[in-house]
């Protein structure tokens, strides 16, 4: 038999938190392209790649700013907006839920409490996850509307943990993005990343503890 990756934290495993775009969704090019809809008439290069994680008007000012342009922030919340509802239209039209994704929130929910912790908006994560009836799964759901510091901030994270009545370093975060990495590691929490936004060798040289090729390898944690 295999050596299974997870044996190394089992014992001490008292919940699981996940991410949803990257991770649930295979939603990277959807955003990817919503923010090149939005600032390649303006002139604005943009690499989702190294934003991937953060809240759309975090990524707007980042953006904006490296490329040299001054905006206003009514000018910046409305491009916000504009990426927002292109992404939420094309989530909508495409559906991109990650394939095993239900049965890895099935199995996962009978052995641990489960919560949701997401950058994404709460019509996004509605779309996404109470749209494919997984809400259920979840004992919480933390999204960025609920915190004051997005990712890499540690907070989304300390705030699941503390909803679940766990203690972060009993929690394993299930990632894609560096900034999520950055923000479960600085949480005290188990990280496991999921290549996709970021491809494995990438992963291999971040923080997470644990790098997958596949959400399914999550199933692991079951047996």
């Amino acid at each position: 038999m295999g050596v299974n990756p997870f044996d190394l934290w089992k014992p001490r495993l008292r919940a699981v938190i996940f991410d949803m775009d990257g991770v649930l969704v295979h939603s990277s090019g959807i955003h990817s392209r919503a923010f090149e809809e939005v600032l390649k008439p303006l002139g604005v290069p943009f690499d989702y790649s190294e934003y991937a994680g953060m809240r759309t008007r975090d990524v707007m000012e980042r953006a904006v700013r490296a490329a040299g342009l001054v905006m206003g922030s009514a000018e910046l919340e409305h491009l916000s907006r504009r990426k927002s509802a292109a992404a939420l239209r094309r989530l909508t039209q495409e559906n991109p839920l990650a394939p095993r994704s239900r049965e890895v929130l099935e199995r996962l929910s009978a052995r641990y409490p489960l919560a949701l912790a997401t950058s994404a908006s709460d019509s996004t994560v509605e779309a996404m996850m109470g749209g494919n009836l997984l809400l259920p799964y979840f004992r919480h759901i933390v999204s960025a509307a609920q915190c004051r510091e997005a990712k890499p901030s540690p907070e989304i994270y300390l705030r699941a943990a503390q909803l679940l009545d766990v203690d972060p370093s009993s929690c394993l975060v299930v990632e894609d993005a560096a900034a999520g990495i950055a923000a479960a590691k600085a949480a005290g929490a188990i990280c496991a990343a999921i290549a996709g936004t970021l491809p494995y060798e990438a992963l291999r040289m971040s923080d997470a503890d644990l790098v997958l090729t596949d959400i399914s390898e999550l199933l692991q944690l079951d047996t």
